[in-house]
Order: C-alpha cells, then structure tokens, then sequence
C-alpha cells in the first residue's frame, strides 16, 4: 500500500505511513511554504536590494524570516528595512557581509498593504542578497 499524504496551502502536512503489513501510521510535519525564486533577490553591483511583497486584496503579509547579506563588507550606514503599507515597522543597521538570518514573524496591519524588504546598496562592485523563506499572504 502506498504512503497517504494531506497538505493544507502547502504549510501543514499529514503523512500516513505505510507500515508494510497494511496498516498506516500517523506522522506529521510544520513547516513553511515551499521557497520559490521570487523569494530570492540579488541586485546588481552597488545597488540595493529590494524584496516587494505586492499588495493582495483581503489578505495581511506573514514575513516569519528574512535572510541578507553582501558579497564583501558593507558600508557604514549600510541598513535592511521592512516597510508595511509604506510605514517603518523594521530597521537595523548591517555592520558585515552576512549572512545575517533574523526570525521576525511580522504581520501586516492591514488588508492590502505592499510590504517591502530593502537591504541597502552596497556600492561599488558589492552586491546585496535578500531572501525571504516562507512569506505568504494569510
């Protein structure tokens, strides 16, 4: 018999095991949304790089985490922000090339709103990454 699988939106999966003498036993599996490119920035040397979450309609943004860096170090001043509907809810100051993983787990704070993940430019030849595993719209 063949292992039974259950997924809801690709976040919670139900797997029933085959035993082998045709019985099935129950395990379970959190995680998050499967990566896609989309998640995945990378400027052009010297530039920023900039992760938009496009607005949906009747939807909030769910950003559990956000990973960055540079290619070499950074700047001073250099910065990742995360802007909800065009307001500041995030800023931090980026001191080294990275990688820098943050869990964050920020919501948007209404329906339809852009959010959008800049890790600042890094001049020259530097270039910026942004990934963003596991953002979604809820």
């Amino acid at each position: 018999m063949a292992d039974i699988l259950h997924s809801v939106a690709n976040v919670w999966t139900r797997r029933l095991a085959d035993m082998g003498d045709g019985t099935h036993a129950e395990t379970v599996a959190l995680g998050t949304a499967p990566a896609a490119a989309a998640d995945c920035v990378v400027s052009a040397p010297g530039a920023a790089a900039v992760r938009t979450l496009a607005a949906t309609p009747g939807r909030r943004h769910y950003l559990p985490r956000v990973h960055f860096g540079y290619s070499a170090t950074p700047p001073a001043g250099a910065t990742l922000t995360i802007t909800d509907g065009g307001a500041l809810v995030y800023s931090v100051p980026v001191t080294s090339e990275g990688p820098g993983p943050l869990e964050l787990h920020i919501h948007s704070a209404a329906e339809n709103t852009a959010m959008v993940i800049t890790l600042s430019a890094g001049g020259g030849t530097i270039v910026a990454h942004v990934n963003t595993p596991g953002a979604r719209t809820e």
